[in-house]
């Protein structure tokens, strides 16, 4: 399911923008023959937000959200997520290039986007369900109810998908996990698909078990607070 597109007269319309005028643009972008939008500035001043009414919601319901993107390199970049859970519990999840830590609570949870592949055009997929089950114990996804992208970033689309797209990445083998591409996948739309010129190379990344991924790294977590509210200090 679609759910932005860079092409038409004004493609953030359903949007809710935050940041200067000069901040966001759209633009034709000839590495991938489409237009794009464009984020520039800092993560916690240039935002698209949908739905742009904040007593609404989206309400998707399938596992799978994709992001057509290019993020520079040497520049921040943060998406956080409105949830509803299978206990129709409303959570928060944000995923965020200038984070060091992994902060987790009842409602809330906080990760660092370091794994993000930069300067170059991905598909940028996030496993819902993962992030949900894998972070709120006992939980599971049940529906995407709002969406914030921040700046820094280039972004061509927005879609769900049931299944999980092929991963393109060389992370698992990097990162010393279990393949990525272990479950039933199936192909992004054509309609929906990346169009680069011959010289440029793009990636689909899947993000699953944010969590997980990060212990991987042979990162060492360490419980400086402790109670409900779980605080990690990556090391």
């Amino acid at each position: 399911m679609e759910v932005f597109s860079a092409q038409g007269r004004d493609p953030v319309a359903k949007w809710r923008l935050s940041g200067s005028a000069s901040a966001k643009n759209k633009v034709y972008d000839k590495d991938v023959k489409s237009f794009v939008y464009i984020l520039e500035g800092e993560t916690t001043t240039t935002k698209m937000s949908l739905p742009k009414d904040e007593k609404q919601s989206l309400g998707l319901l399938q596992r799978y959200l994709i992001l057509q993107l290019y993020v520079p390199l040497g520049h921040s970049f943060s998406l956080e997520f409105g949830i509803t859970d299978s206990g129709n519990n409303k959570r928060r999840i944000l995923l965020s290039s200038n984070h060091r830590e992994v902060t987790i609570t009842q409602l809330h949870a906080r990760f660092p986007l370091n794994i993000l592949h930069l300067g170059v055009w991905l598909n940028l997929c996030m496993d819902l369900q993962s992030l949900v089950g894998d972070t709120f114990k006992g939980q599971s996804y049940k529906a995407l109810e709002n969406l914030t992208i921040s700046a820094s970033c280039r972004l061509r689309k927005i879609f769900t998908m049931k299944l999980q797209p092929y991963d393109t990445t060389d992370d698992d083998e990097i990162y010393c996990c279990e393949t990525t591409n272990s479950g039933e996948l199936d192909n992004i739309p054509k309609t929906l698909q990346l169009s680069t010129s011959p010289d440029i190379q793009y990636y689909t990344q899947v993000l699953i078990c944010y969590v997980f991924i990060l212990n991987q790294f042979n990162t060492k977590f360490v419980l400086s607070k402790p109670s409900n509210n779980i605080f990690y200090t990556l090391l």
